[in-house]
């Protein structure tokens, strides 16, 4: 095969921030699902940052789901990730975190942490809005600093963002987040 007929190697999406993180899963979540039946999916991120793999881990009924978490970790280990970004839909198109949403990102963080696994972000996306745990310094991220871009695509992130936005620098399997 001479140099020009190599296939070009394809680029890797890198997730820097929430939006792009929503616009990741909007791209890849079941259109027909998103407004009547509640799922959690991951993003599966290597160390640089770069998506590796999207993966719905549970699929619920109208207003809830039950995280399999055994399978999320074992799909973070099988696919490699030193780090995860987490969503789930309301298809109620609130936006707004229960208390029950809160718990359980503390614990899936915490356990994530424990076999070396860091979660960078859960997120709540609906069909034309999104909330980030992390942004909102929702108590389980409350340890982090945020900091973000602004970026225009048609959509008015503005509007669906949160006054202050994080964004992910990767050092080898550890991440800071920079106040910018």
């Amino acid at each position: 095969m001479t140099a020009s007929n190599k296939p070009k190697p394809r680029k890797k999406t890198q997730i820097v921030d929430s939006i792009e993180a929503y616009r990741a899963f909007k791209s890849r979540w079941d259109k027909s699902r998103i407004n009547i039946q509640e799922q959690f999916c991951a993003l599966f991120l290597n160390k640089a940052g770069e998506l590796i793999k999207f993966r719905v881990i549970s699929t619920g009924q109208n207003f809830t789901v039950d995280i399999d978490q055994k399978f999320l970790f074992r799909c973070a280990v099988d696919f490699g990730a030193t780090s995860v970004i987490t969503a789930h839909n309301h298809p109620s198109g609130d936006v707004k975190p229960s208390d029950e949403d809160e718990a359980s990102t503390r614990l899936i963080r915490e356990e994530a942490r424990g076999i070396g696994i860091e979660l960078f972000d859960d997120l709540i996306i609906s069909e034309s809005d999104f909330y980030s745990m992390a942004d909102n310094s929702n108590t389980a991220f409350t340890d982090e600093l945020y900091s973000g871009e602004k970026i225009s695509d048609g959509i008015d992130y503005a509007a669906l963002q949160p006054k202050t936005k994080r964004s992910f620098v990767y050092l080898d399997c550890l991440y800071l987040v920079s106040s910018l």
